[in-house]
């Protein structure tokens, strides 16, 4: 198994707490886990590798949005609302940046 470091976007300055899953033996569970902008995190955990690769947050595309978000140097995808059938484009931003050991 690979390790993966990761960090948390620039998009939460002061850290934040999510909901992941994790392996505890065979067996996934959930806990809250705070991570702190500007650390490095590294696991093995095929679970929580997973779970951290999902977390996404989407922004209503317009211009201050997207000057926003490259001022602080965040990449972000255009992508089509899920919601109201693509007739809405989204920003979405990944939560955590990632760097395979």
């Amino acid at each position: 198994m690979k390790k993966l470091k990761y960090t948390l976007s620039k998009l939460f300055p002061d850290g934040k707490t999510f909901r992941v899953n994790y392996l505890d033996g065979n067996i996934v569970k959930l806990k809250n886990v705070r991570f702190e902008y500007g650390s490095t995190y590294e696991t093995e955990d095929v679970a929580l590798i997973k779970s951290i690769k999902g977390l996404t947050q989407r922004f209503p595309d317009n211009t201050s949005n997207r000057a926003w978000l490259d001022s602080i140097g965040v990449t972000y995808n255009p992508v089509p609302c899920q919601a109201c059938g693509g007739r809405v484009i989204k920003l979405e931003v990944h939560l955590f940046e990632f760097e395979e050991v």
